[in-house]
């Protein structure tokens, strides 16, 4: 299982996944708070005609769901490579460490 996890760790070393994770996450917050707003607006014109409003009323707000759901997803996935990499890296340059001691 190390060898597969090494493997892996070694031909995704040159992968930013801190600059994704941080990217992704910005259009989450961004998405979720066009998300918001435009239901806001949606729900003020519903509310001014006696209509109802949901976040799927348009298929605007249904694009911005997706790309919400969508960024999050890559945002936490990029964020976990991120930590597993960084804790790879220090266990393997602690043993480093240790072999030159020793």
């Amino acid at each position: 299982m190390a060898g597969k996890t090494e493997t892996f760790i070694l031909k995704t070393k040159k992968i930013p996944f801190g600059i994704i994770s941080g990217a992704f996450g910005m259009v989450a917050f961004f998405a979720t708070i066009g998300l918001i707003i435009g239901y806001l607006v949606v729900a003020g014109i519903a509310g001014q005609t006696m209509r109802t409003a949901s976040f799927f009323e348009n298929w605007w707000q249904v694009l911005i769901f997706v790309a919400d759901l969508i960024s999050v997803i890559i945002a936490v996935g990029s964020l976990v490579m991120y930590i597993l990499k960084k804790v790879y890296t220090n266990r393997a340059e602690n043993a480093e460490v240790e072999n030159e001691k020793a």
